[in-house]
């Protein structure tokens, strides 16, 4: 249907974390809610300020560094290439299971459906 359909694109681009909010906000009232966001907002804003700035600054060059394995050999040595590299591969490997969770549920919903 029209609504599964919107509703698995939903979950693919916002994320579990975006489709929570409401729940977040209903348990935590309005005032902790919206201080939270914009807290945990403005602490996304200065990681990426900072990442932005040693970036420039560590790799000499007007651009930075194209990736965090560059920022981290530039900033840490060599013997940081292989852990930046295996944190990204789990961070990206909990994406991906987290994911394969979300779409389980979606399916058992259609295949109950069918």
């Amino acid at each position: 249907s029209l609504f599964s359909g919107t509703s698995n694109v939903l979950l693919s681009v916002l994320g579990a974390g975006q489709l929570t909010l409401p729940y977040a906000l209903r348990e935590l009232g309005w005032i902790a809610g919206l201080s939270f966001s914009l807290l945990f907002g403005l602490l996304g804003i200065h990681s990426l300020q900072t990442l932005a700035f040693h970036s420039r600054k560590e790799c000499l060059t007007a651009e930075g560094c194209s990736s965090y394995t560059e920022l981290a050999v530039a900033t840490f040595g060599p013997s940081s290439k292989r852990l930046c590299d295996a944190l990204i591969a789990i961070y990206a490997w909990g994406g991906a299971l987290s994911f394969m969770v979300i779409l389980k549920g979606e399916l058992g919903f259609l295949r109950a459906r069918l």
